[in-house]
């Protein structure tokens, strides 16, 4: 039997030496029990262990559902002709798998094992992150990062730590604390009393800045992450809505039109389906017997039932924003529920002309804004990691690339204060995603693979088209 276990930490005992050594490092056993003794001295919070369903690795090897034929195309065969401009329908795609199995390892495997150890890793993933409770650290550090940089009063800011608990509650994830909500938040600033600072007023109340210093936005951005999971499919489909908007904005006498815009469903899905070819599928938590178009599917449903989008006829004289007329699924998954069964005939199947409108309340918008902020460090991070291809001059060893690289982020992040994409994971994955785009080309090395741009990406105007097509998921 495999037991997926998920950790999650106030503060993890590894800051205090953290961004001295590499986190994939292997620590010595006296720099291990030294951490442990600093953890304990410092009261660096709560830890909780969760334990998520165990399964039997023989039935999951037995069961045929689990496996898959290597016949699925490569990430390079299905995304790379829509970056460069060379396929004008996306039909032909709706239902082909990518598979991306990762590193070779040290031991030979055939392709029907690397797809059952992959599949098997992917799963046991999904299922302890599911179960990691999120702290109270956590959701403060993505309120600080991505709804209050500038400051929030402490009333203001207790009033949003229980709206995003409830967000976190309602899709079906625990949080590791309890008791008073004041005490919980005075608790969570505590812990992060290092990375904010506290003025108080006057009138009574309390105004809580985060510092503006790289430790400290770090610090914020690597508690955050935290969330990313639990909101990672609203977070793709509310980064293809913006997508689509800034598509439509140079057609728009000004960007307050855009509140009139309506969203056919066809087009919603294709950009949808974009990001998610782009981004890894253990970054996605998609389950290995979830289809990545049925995954497409689920991210625009949950727009609807947390109230994003609104379905939405169609008027003769409004916007609709649909750049190009596809047929990419039949059935709405939020329309095979009883409470759609007697929806309106406007919106039956056989129309396929589905329509959706942002939503224009308040809460809602701030939550849009939020959640495209989650995605946002490894967007940035692959948008920058593109900018990156000017400067290869030769080729290099991974580890050096890597190094030049994330060297080059910290740069960056100096000028526009962005440290959430200072993070060696995010550069590791950008590293990973343009290997499987074919951006980049692997030959034998001493060691380790030695990297080089590809034919297709020494010319700059196709550095250029990767550049652009990841900018437009990106919110600003």
């Amino acid at each position: 039997m495999i037991v997926p276990i998920g950790i999650s930490y106030d503060v993890a005992p590894d800051s205090g030496y953290r961004g001295k050594v590499s986190p994939t490092q292997t620590l010595s056993l006296w720099t291990s029990l030294w951490t442990i003794c600093r953890a304990a001295c410092r009261g660096l919070g709560c830890v909780r262990v969760d334990f998520a369903q165990p399964f039997s690795l023989q039935e999951y090897v037995a069961n045929s559902l689990f496996r898959q034929s290597g016949s699925g195309k490569c990430l390079e065969e299905l995304l790379l002709p829509e970056i460069l401009g060379k396929r004008c329908s996306f039909l032909d795609c709706e239902k082909l798998e990518q598979w991306s199995p990762g590193s070779k390892g040290i031991i030979s495997l055939n392709t029907e094992q690397e797809i059952l150890v992959y599949n098997l890793g992917l799963h046991t993933l999904s299922a302890g992150v599911s179960c990691c409770a999120i702290m109270a650290v956590q959701i403060m550090s993505a309120l600080f990062l991505h709804k209050h940089k500038e400051g929030v009063f402490l009333s203001q800011l207790m009033q949003d730590f229980v709206w995003l608990t409830e967000e976190i509650l309602l899709r079906s994830y625990d949080v590791g604390f309890s008791g008073q909500v004041r005490d919980v938040v005075l608790h969570a600033l505590f812990l992060l009393r290092h990375c904010v600072s506290l003025y108080h007023l006057s009138l009574g109340d309390v105004l809580v800045v985060p510092k503006k210093t790289d430790e400290a936005m770090t610090e914020l951005s690597q508690h955050s992450t935290a969330l990313l999971p639990v909101f990672i499919q609203e977070a793709v489909g509310v980064c293809a809505v913006s997508a689509l908007l800034v598509e439509l904005l140079p057609y728009l006498g000004s960007p307050e039109q855009l509140r009139d815009v309506v969203l056919v469903q066809e087009e919603l899905h294709n950009k949808t389906v974009l990001l998610v070819q782009l981004l890894p599928r253990d970054f996605l938590l998609c389950q290995p017997c979830q289809s990545l178009y049925n995954y497409c599917q689920v991210a625009v449903d949950k727009l609807i039932q947390c109230g994003l989008l609104v379905a939405e006829e169609i008027p003769s004289d409004v916007l609709v924003c649909d750049t190009a007329q596809k047929r990419f699924t039949k059935r709405l998954l939020w329309k095979a529920t009883d409470d759609f069964a007697d929806s309106d005939s406007d919106y039956s199947d056989e129309t396929g002309n589905c329509c959706f409108k942002i939503s224009q309340v308040e809460n809602c918008s701030n939550f849009f804004v939020f959640l495209c902020c989650l995605l946002s460090p490894l967007l940035k991070t692959l948008e920058r990691a593109a900018v990156f291809l000017w400067e290869i001059e030769s080729p290099q060893s991974e580890s050096q690339y890597v190094e030049k690289l994330h060297c080059f982020l910290a740069r960056k992040a100096k000028e526009d204060s962005s440290f959430e994409c200072v993070c060696r994971t995010l550069t590791t994955i950008s590293v990973r995603i343009y290997k499987e785009l074919g951006v980049l080309r692997e030959s034998a090395g001493q060691g380790e693979p030695i990297l080089h741009l590809s034919e297709t990406f020494r010319a700059k105007e196709n550095q250029e088209k990767l550049e652009k097509f990841i900018q437009q998921f990106i919110y600003s």
